[in-house]
């Protein structure tokens, strides 16, 4: 137990760290639909902003958990095989097998975390966070009201206020605000106005007020005026005015029904979906599958990442983050996405399409584990890093001519900015990153682009040319938007 404890406590700090780097990650990059309604609502508190960011955290863990788990397994075994211990194991008559046990126990815990907030925070999380934005979103009525603009967002009604004067709500109270002046046009039909002439009226029913109290009623979605110094104003069909003047009076603005936030299937509870028999049955199969597979990605890729761990021979902490980002971001979520999105189009079956790549893991890493006592030169990501290091160090190579120039005079007119033996070294490794990660985020967004316009393009008989070309001249942008985070990363990895 020793060595497995010893083990155990090589890869947890790694695996702590690579989830939250891939957590916030994810958060950042969708963190504007969750922003939105937060920002928009000027009764937003520090307590409620908190508490829905943090609730955007469960659904994206059951994702970053088992990055986390192959971060944590290839950086902690490549530690001990960068440093000799896996062949001071071996010259021992240790087998280097004796890892998987420690290793496996550790997938398992990964498992269950994933599987806890695949299963039940997740769907809970969602549910009281799009309650709170709904609240929000119904409770930011009278806040929304901007001074000195033409207001025509209330049905047959134009406001417009000179100054908007806005006090503290208290908790529990609705907000608050004091107009003046005020003008309101009602350009409701004569006929359908329960106030005024009525049918004998000839255009809008215009109301101006000094000061105006306004109140939030969003239970009702309105806003209770109390008028001071007002007066009403309004044409008859025969062309005489009618114009009312008093000091107090009341009236209330009924505005647009607030954009409410509907329930997405990962809302619904496990038992929920295993029983839906609705229309949209394959959404509600995928979504349960899904809440399965993903927590047993931990253990499937645990078993690719023990053999790749211990024969990454150089790389360090880098070759573990590139390594995993490869194969749980770009090799298994991308073949989900592909697969799901194919299962979508009714061509696979929901439950093969969810658990044919964990199956795929399943099996590589069964045939690695049994190949891993080999011998043998394995370390692929070393050897894809100095395939490209030599593809680079052939652009700065002299032509032959140059080189049967004497020392001094090839020193006479070299640049100092030129790159030298260190700068190639470090020139490569940074380009390679670059490339490796800005390639990945590409390609990543393209097929995910694609799966998900498949739907409009089969609907509407677009032809497949033209959603070929669309993704073309998408490419620039994407590029344009991955860039600066590859640059950022590459450095940190170089």
């Amino acid at each position: 137990m020793l060595l497995g404890r010893y083990i155990f406590r090589e890869v947890v700090p790694s695996s702590v760290l690579g989830t939250v780097l891939a957590t916030f990650v994810i958060f950042l990059h969708g963190i504007d639909p969750v922003l939105e309604p937060l920002v928009g609502s000027s009764n937003t508190t520090i307590e409620t902003a908190v508490r829905v960011l943090m609730l955007a955290l469960p659904a994206l863990l059951p994702y970053t958990i088992p990055f986390g788990v192959l971060v944590g397994i290839l950086i902690g075994l490549g530690r001990l095989a960068s440093d000799g211990e896996i062949i001071a194991m071996r010259a021992a008559g240790v087998s280097s097998r004796k890892v998987i046990a420690p290793v496996l126990a550790f997938a398992l815990i990964g498992a269950a975390l994933a599987g806890l907030m695949s299963l039940r925070w997740t769907p809970r999380s969602i549910r009281e966070s799009t309650a709170i934005i709904n609240q929000l979103m119904a409770n930011q009525l009278s806040a929304e009201i901007r001074p000195r603009v033409f207001e025509v967002n209330f049905p047959n009604t134009i406001l417009y206020i000179g100054d908007v004067e806005r006090f503290p709500s208290q908790p529990g109270q609705p907000p608050v605000a004091r107009w003046h002046p005020v003008f309101i046009a009602d350009l409701t039909p004569p006929e359908q106005r329960s106030n005024g002439v009525g049918p004998g009226a000839d255009g809008p029913l215009v109301t101006v007020s000094r000061e105006a109290m306004a109140v939030s009623d969003p239970v009702n979605n309105r806003l209770l005026l109390s008028l001071r110094d007002y007066s009403t104003h309004e044409m008859g069909r025969d062309r005489v005015a009618h114009d009312i003047g008093a000091e107090h009076g009341q009236q209330a603005l009924y505005a647009e029904p607030p954009r409410q936030r509907t329930l997405p299937s990962s809302a619904m509870n496990t038992g929920q979906l295993m029983q839906y028999r609705g229309t949209d049955a394959i959404e509600m199969r995928i979504e349960l599958h899904r809440r399965f597979a993903l927590p047993v990605a931990c253990l499937m890729l645990a078993l690719v990442g023990i053999p790749l761990g211990i024969t990454t021979a150089k790389g360090g902490k880098s070759a573990g983050y590139v390594t995993a980002v490869l194969l749980t971001f770009f090799c298994y979520h991308l073949s989900s996405i592909t697969l799901i999105g194919l299962a979508k189009q009714r061509t696979l079956p929901v439950p093969l399409a969810v658990w044919l790549p964990d199956a795929a893991f399943g099996i590589v890493g069964a045939i690695f584990l049994y190949r891993m006592e080999r011998p043998g030169e394995r370390d692929l990501l070393g050897a894809l890093k100095d395939l490209f290091g030599r593809a680079f160090a052939a652009f700065k190579r002299r032509p032959a001519e140059d080189a049967e120039l004497p020392r001094r005079a090839r020193a006479a007119w070299r640049l100092r900015l030129l790159p030298q033996i260190v700068d190639t070294y470090i020139l490569s490794n940074f380009l390679f990153y670059v490339t490796l990660w800005l390639a990945g985020f590409v390609s990543l967004t393209l097929v995910y682009s694609f799966f998900e316009l498949m739907p409009d393009m089969v609907r509407n008989k677009i032809p497949m040319v033209k959603m070929f070309t669309y993704l073309l001249f998408l490419i620039p942008n994407l590029i344009y938007l991955s860039l600066p985070f590859s640059i950022l990363v590459a450095v940190l990895v170089t």
